[in-house]
């Protein structure tokens, strides 16, 4: 058994699944939107591909395809979905650990987990922002996980 949610952002959507070991998930390639994956707490396999936890898993390369997701753990897994297929590879997703100057038109910063600081505001899981180009960001991690995702095109 899962719980699945998910929170419509202006440029995204994050898709949150929590469950136990042994769940299943299976999705069609014709509703998968998903193109980074991150694991706040378990792991699992994707396709047979190992996910662990805290790391952003790049799953680009599952999107036309079928996929399969078995918990080898307890999980909570947040999924950033892009609106369109076909913009896929106009992103790109890291995860952040230092203060920054923002070089992208089209930039978000997302909190995964943690309560991270950025330019003096704490901030709480699934807290995001679209950045300024050429500003920048100050960032204190205490103890939080922080991804950035741009947009190219």
């Amino acid at each position: 058994m899962a719980r699945l949610t998910t929170r419509k952002c202006d440029d995204f959507v994050l898709c949150i699944a929590t469950g136990k070991q042994g769940y299943k998930y299976e999705e069609d390639h014709l509703s998968r939107r998903s193109i980074y994956n991150y694991l706040v707490y378990g792991s699992g396999l994707l396709n047979g591909e190992y996910i662990p936890e805290r790391t952003l898993y790049d799953v680009r390369s599952h999107l036309y395809r079928r996929v399969e997701y078995i918990a080898q753990q307890d999980f909570y897994m947040i999924a950033f979905n892009v609106f369109d297929k076909e913009d896929a590879d106009n992103w790109s997703g890291a995860i952040i650990d230092s203060s920054f100057t923002c070089n992208a038109n089209n930039s978000h910063l997302l909190c995964l987990d943690g309560n991270p600081i950025v330019n003096g505001v704490e901030l709480k899981r699934y807290s995001h922002s679209k950045l300024e180009r050429n500003k920048h960001y100050d960032i204190t991690m205490n103890g939080g996980v922080l991804a950035i995702f741009d947009k190219y095109k």
